[in-house]
Parts: C-alpha cells; structure tokens; sequence
C-alpha cells in the first residue's frame, strides 16, 4: 500500500473501480514499492509539565488482503474539501432511490482544577477547588455490533483518504490488510461526489455534510469512521490559565470546521462567543499553527489531532490544554449519494467497504499498538506521536446513534454564520441512511 507523504493532506474519498474513467491526470495511482518517508515532523520531546483542564475520562479505540496505491491531489484542509462559500452544485437525476432508516498521553501531565458540572453542557472547565485524577485510558468501549463475515473477493474500490489525521486510522488498516479485494487510496474531496469525479463514497466531518447537503440534499450518511473529541492547546505565557482566558486572545480555527464548532461550544461553557475573541479563521495545518504558537504569533489552537499533540510538544511547560467530552465531538463519517445507493453494483461496493470498517475498527481499539507501525509507514506518524494524541480519537464501528441530534444542534449554528435559517430536524434526517450498516451486519 502507498499513502500521501506525511506533509500531504487530503481528504478521504472512495469511488469503485468498475469503468469510470479519472479524468484528471493527478489522481493516477502510484505503484510500487514504499519509499522512505520521515516518521514525523515533530520530534519526540521529553515528558512536560504541560496543565491540563479536562474531562478525566479518556476512553480509547484499535481490524485480511489488499493491495493499495496512493495518487496525489492539491492538497486540502481537514474537512474543508473546498472552501465553504464555494461548494459546488449538481444536476440532481430524477430517479428516487432506495431509503434507509433515518434515524492516553504515555506520562501523566500535571491537572489543574476543574469546576464540576455545567448545567449547560456537562464537565466545567474554569477554575475552581477539586483538581481532577490523572489521566486513565481505561479498558476500551465494546463495539456495539457483531464482526461480520468479509467473505470472498469483494469489488476493487478507490478510497480517497484524508490520510494527515489519526481519524483515518481503521482507512489505512483497511487498505493494508483488511479488504478482501484491490483497494487504492487517492486523494480528493467531498466535492468529487458530486463533481466530474463522480465518487462513489467521501469520508468527512459533519460539518461538511451539513454545508455540502445544502446544495446536494441527496447526500447520504452510512457510517462513522471515527468520533473524536478535540482539545484547545493554548499558552499559559499569554496569560491563558482558564478557559474564560481565551478573551481578547488570538485564537486559531479554521472557518465553518468541526474543530470552529467545537471551539464554539467550549466558549459557550464559559459565557463567551467567537466575537470575544480574536478569531483566526484561516489556520490550519497549511499554516504551521504549532509553530505559530510556538513563537507566539497565536495564543491558542482549536484543530484535529495530530497537531494539537505537536503545539503541546512544542510549548512544553508553556502548553495549557481545555477539553470536555460533553461540549461536542466530531463524527467523521463515511458519506455517498441517494443514487448511489440505488445502483446495486455501487451499493454492494458501499457495503463490502462498511464491512472492512466494522473489522479494522475492532482492532484498531482493542490491539492499537499493532497499527501504529502501519500508520507510521503509511502516513508518517511517529509511535510515540500517535500513542500521545490516541486518547483523542474513538473507533466504534458503527454508525453514531445520536448523530441527528449533533447535527441539529450543529446546523443552527452553521445556519448563523451563513446567514440562512436552519433546517429542521425532519429535513436534515434524510441525510442519513442505516440500511448499508444493516446490510454490513446481516447474518
């Protein structure tokens, strides 16, 4: 299997190999053996007296053959495929588908206090009495469903894979050794499911559902790949001790993204809102956020992993983290069209795909260390970076139950800053379809 250079981002996508033409020269797959590529681009510091002000609990996730190739693309940004004032439009067919059912760190870091409940949003995060317990991963949380069978050979797919992020780590296993078929991982972006691309299936945020769905209502929804709850890394230098500090602060988070809603529900905790702050609404990885903390050009961070674990590496004892597993986290799902589903060569495609998630998922939380080293040969990532940033991420190979209600809650505020009204919850419930994961799991 070949992925992206570590420096590469993309985001994931998966069209089937059965007669459709790539029409863009970039997206030819590279074959061949794997080159030497750096095992990360942030070395592995000594343990530091980084503070945390959290939610204590830290839950972890951890999946037989393959053969795999990775194209390059331009390269995009987490789950902004494209920029959100400019998603593309398609002439929807007029067919009517089918619908399914809508429906830990290695050292212990030093705490500080947290301030019990918030009526609001669960886990307080300002300062108070009680300092909260170390760290504790715990034992994993069980998959809800059953493995199911992968079977014989199944169709040769295409998955265009965000690969810059451990969200994408049941992907990766996947391709290494899980699917029993060719799978070969490209890059692109939501916005080929709808372009000349033609994608069969995307894996982003929610967030990006949301924007997308608005031109695209037959976007669907068959699966979440990883859920994973976000951190903000600030400087305590820039007199950051307590969330609540962050006002007046220069605050980085890129425009209309998970980790923008998640940074939004953590201000609300405190009684603040972006507009107390100095939003930064354009970093991200393109813009070396660590190393702007780093040398002080921003006070603080709200991004997906692994660069909140290298701003920490980098500030060291100067690192402050705020996180709170009930504030929001964000479910990268795996996302198709309507007509798609129709198609049953192009569903059974979806489904043997969902199948191979279900079982990389599985090892993905139950033997994590077995796929760091794959990880680290296919996407760059040091061990030791990857085990400092793994309590971030959870791997449940299904689909979230309480999806519908986060993207409710989500769309009003993705609805202010656009300056629309929201939808309601019965329009935003056909976006998600349960029968590929019915499908995957039947007997």
């Amino acid at each position: 299997m070949r992925i992206a250079p570590t420096w590469l981002m993309v985001t994931i996508f998966l069209s089937i190999a059965c007669g459709q033409k790539e029409t863009n020269g970039e997206m030819a797959p590279i074959v061949g053996a794997p080159s030497a590529m750096p095992s990360s681009s942030t070395p592995a510091p000594a343990p530091s007296a980084a503070a945390i002000v959290a939610d204590p609990t830290t839950a972890h996730p951890g999946a037989t053959n393959v053969s795999a190739a990775v194209a390059t693309a331009p390269i995009t940004t987490d789950d902004t495929a494209v920029p959100s004032d400019t998603s593309p439009t398609t002439d929807l067919p007029t067919s009517t588908p089918p619908q399914g059912s809508t429906g830990v760190p290695s050292s212990s870091p030093t705490l500080l206090p947290d301030a019990g409940t918030n009526p609001a949003l669960g886990e307080g995060i300002t300062d108070a009495s009680t300092p909260l317990p170390p760290l504790d991963a715990g034992p994993p949380a069980p998959n809800p469903n059953p493995l199911p069978e992968l079977g014989g050979p199944a169709p040769d797919i295409e998955v265009f894979s965000h690969v810059e992020t451990l969200e994408m780590a049941p992907v990766v296993l996947a391709a290494d050794n899980v699917y029993p078929g060719n799978l070969t991982v490209r890059s692109g972006g939501m916005a080929d499911l709808f372009n000349e691309n033609q994608a069969l299936v995307a894996t982003n945020a929610d967030t990006v559902a949301l924007r997308f769905s608005l031109d695209n209502p037959n976007l669907r929804i068959v699966f979440t790949v990883c859920e994973s709850y976000y951190r903000i890394v600030a400087r305590r230098s820039a007199g950051i001790e307590t969330l609540a500090d962050l006002a007046g602060k220069n605050v980085s988070a890129i425009n209309e993204t998970s980790a923008a809603y998640f940074l939004h529900r953590m201000l609300a905790t405190v009684g603040l809102s972006e507009s107390d702050i100095n939003l930064n609404p354009g970093g991200g990885f393109a813009t070396n956020v660590p190393q702007q903390l780093a040398n002080g050009s921003l006070d603080a961070v709200s991004a997906w992993e692994p660069d909140p674990q290298r701003a920490v590496d980098l500030l060291g004892d100067d690192a402050i983290e705020f996180r709170d597993r009930a504030a929001y986290r964000e479910m990268v799902n795996v996302n198709t069209t309507a007509e798609n589903l129709a198609d049953p060569d192009k569903r059974a495609a979806i489904v043997a795909f969902v199948k191979t998630l279900i079982v990389a998922a599985d090892r993905v939380t139950n033997d994590p260390q077995s796929v760091w080293p794959i990880m680290e040969r296919e996407m760059g990532f040091a061990p030791d970076l990857i085990e400092r940033s793994w309590f971030i991420q959870e791997y449940k190979g299904t689909l979230a139950p309480d999806l519908l209600d986060v993207m409710t809650d989500e769309e009003v505020w993705l609805a202010a800053r656009q300056g629309r009204q929201p939808r309601p919850r019965d329009e935003l419930a056909t976006l998600i379809d349960t029968s590929i994961l019915e499908e995957a799991l039947a007997p």
